[in-house]
């Protein structure tokens, strides 16, 4: 199918299990994935992901999710465009914000998740 498109609305969710965000503009490229999508999960202390190499993709099963943890519902986690340094927010609210691919930061989100 050749040809162009229009989409209506499309929503990111730039953390697997949590709510999405309904994006302004974007670019789609053919046979790729939407940018920022699913790019980041917890994970619910399974123990399978531990042994999971770097950028495997894994079931939601694995990380905590809306439906199975009610809570996070009060939680949101917005990106900025590299889609790096997230804030995460409680109610709206910022309770933790920073580069998550540093370690020290990913361990605060977690910790702050658990409280």
């Amino acid at each position: 199918m050749h040809g162009s498109f229009h989409i209506h609305s499309i929503c990111r969710y730039p953390v697997k299990g949590f709510q999405g965000t309904v994006l302004d503009s974007t670019t789609l490229d053919k046979d790729c994935l939407l940018p920022g999508d699913r790019a980041w999960g917890f994970t619910s202390g399974h123990a399978k992901t531990a042994e999971v190499p770097e950028g495997e993709w894994m079931k939601k099963a694995h990380f905590l999710q809306l439906m199975r943890f009610a809570e996070l519902a009060n939680l949101s986690v917005k990106f900025d465009n590299d889609n790096r340094h997230a804030t995460l927010l409680h109610k709206g609210e910022p309770v933790i914000s920073g580069d998550m691919t540093d370690l020290a930061v990913a361990n605060a989100f977690c910790s702050t998740l658990q409280d």
